[in-house]
């Protein structure tokens, strides 16, 4: 909770955008009696913010509203990547010389892609990149792997 009593510490007039992550577990869990005093002063907070120039941000992969939180909260969804978007990704992110995927190959690969978040794409493909030196036809078979792991 050091975070928390950090962020009631900021002045009001102060313009601060807190962002806070892993809040998922205790969120998820606002009847165990250690959770319950960190969602007890998050709805503080709320409400103090309100008059302030103070905004929090809880970030998760999925949206945790205990319903103490409920009129205290607005929740954001962004959508996984485009298909353009993973495309950006993967020629963002692998240099080209070892980018050894083109044409049918390279959008399998981007298809295989689909439904998976622009860091665990980004994580895929460091570890196809540590693990070889390159990313070719045969990391599509990694990323559906990694998408049946990710699924279980």
């Amino acid at each position: 909770m050091p975070a928390l009593s950090r962020i009631g510490t900021i002045k009001e007039d102060e313009p601060v955008i807190c962002v806070l992550k892993d809040f998922n577990p205790t969120l998820r869990n606002p009847e165990r009696s250690d959770n319950y005093p960190v969602i007890r002063y998050l709805k503080t907070l709320a409400r103090q913010s309100r008059n302030s120039r103070k905004s929090i941000i809880l970030m998760g992969q999925e949206a945790v509203v205990p319903s103490d939180l409920r009129e205290e909260m607005v929740v954001c969804d962004f959508p996984l990547p485009s298909i353009p978007e993973i495309e950006r990704i993967i020629t963002s992110v692998i240099p080209a010389n070892q980018l050894q995927v083109s044409g049918l190959a390279l959008e399998q690969l981007i298809r295989a892609c689909q439904g998976l978040t622009r860091q665990r794409i980004e994580r895929i493909l460091a570890r196809a990149l540590a693990a070889k030196g390159k990313v070719s036809e045969g990391d599509i078979d990694l990323v559906l792997e990694e998408k049946k792991q990710y699924i279980r």
